[in-house]
């Protein structure tokens, strides 16, 4: 299990350049089974940003959702969560941890 929804979340909420970016609960393809795994990851002017297990990957939203099978889960019935920054500090208030904080059908 990774960290993704901590650490993209924190760039979300500390990093001047993400302000206006939308954090992403999604499912993306699991490298490791090909099945199905619930992900985080950020968007901003049409371009994917992934800082999860010491990663940092800039990549084209079109890249990363087709690497990612993004579009297909979507197709299939999965959705994709987006988050301001304000709605990422009340989340994590509220609820009290990084996510996933919608049932994305599948697990982290």
């Amino acid at each position: 299990m990774g960290n993704c929804y901590k650490a993209n979340a924190n760039k979300i909420l500390w990093d001047a350049k993400f302000q206006d970016a939308v954090l992403i609960h999604g499912v993306v393809k699991n490298g490791k089974d090909n099945k199905p795994m619930g992900h985080c990851w950020i968007e901003l002017d049409g371009v994917c940003y992934d800082f999860s297990n010491n990663k940092e990957w800039e990549v084209k939203k079109a890249v990363y959702y087709i690497a990612g099978w993004i579009n297909t889960y979507q197709a299939g019935g999965y959705t994709n969560y987006k988050y301001t920054k304000k709605q990422v500090q009340e989340n994590i208030l509220t609820i009290g941890h990084w996510g996933a904080w919608e049932d994305t059908g599948c697990q982290r």
